[in-house]
């Protein structure tokens, strides 16, 4: 199998366009901070509305409020898209920032405000629900990075597992977004071992400008020897 990693100036490089398939496959996006990477994972979110689909985003540094209107404003069309998913119930947010104080007078539909950040069976619960409830789902939690700060390795392992063997069963896709050098080398290295593919990016300073990179380090199933080189992000 040859994964194909598409490059145009005026086509977005999106993570359904990277990876032949998504069905029941659960994926590690590691990279550094930067408006480009996020622009691939709101990607993914809406990419999940296609053919009334729905997505489930887990928002660990932003409140769901704010989840929303980032996601409206990616795109002409997105602020359509994304009321449309919101009435619909079709975008569903478990919220694990707003327990802090943030304001959650605004009542949002599929929104689910858990009381803490470091429990992961109340995790493993709501998700469960919202993937049973909504066959046709993909999960994005963002950033996951955060989970390997606020629990024990062995349980986010167990938690990982749980979502990947979750995920596989039912055709459901996951994205978990890990900011590079946040978790340690052999947290990493163990958290690889269960994902079905890893995408990178990167940043590099060239001749006094920011350069970013994009790759397919593995896609499970594939021939070692085809991983993908570094693309540049147009």
């Amino acid at each position: 199998m040859t994964i194909q990693v598409h490059t145009h100036m005026s086509i977005p490089l999106t993570i359904d366009q990277s990876l032949p398939d998504l069905s029941g496959k659960i994926m590690a996006l590691i990279g550094d901070l930067s408006t480009r990477r996020n622009q691939i994972v709101k990607q993914f979110i809406l990419d999940g509305f296609q053919n009334e689909g729905s997505t489930c985003v887990v928002t660990l540094t932003i409140s769901a409020n704010e989840l929303i209107d980032e996601l409206s404003q990616y795109s002409p069309e997105a602020s359509m898209i994304v009321n449309d998913a919101i009435l619909n119930e079709r975008l569903q947010i478990v919220d694990m920032y707003s327990f802090r104080g943030m304001d959650t007078s605004e009542d949002i539909p599929g929104t689910h405000i858990l009381p803490a950040a470091n429990d992961l069976t109340v995790l493993s619960i709501t998700l469960n629900k919202i993937l049973q409830t909504h066959p046709k789902c993909r999960v994005t939690i963002w950033p996951f990075s955060l989970l390997a700060i606020y629990t024990q390795h062995s349980d986010l392992i167990n938690f990982t597992q749980t979502l990947a063997a979750r995920l596989s069963s039912r055709n459901q896709a996951g994205l978990l977004v890990m900011n590079r050098g946040v978790v340690r080398d052999e947290e990493r290295v163990s958290l690889e071992s269960i994902v079905d593919s890893v995408l990178e990016t990167k940043r590099v300073e060239e001749d006094g400008a920011i350069e970013e990179y994009f790759r397919v380090k593995f896609f499970r199933g594939s021939d070692e020897n085809e991983y993908e080189l570094w693309t540049p992000m147009s």
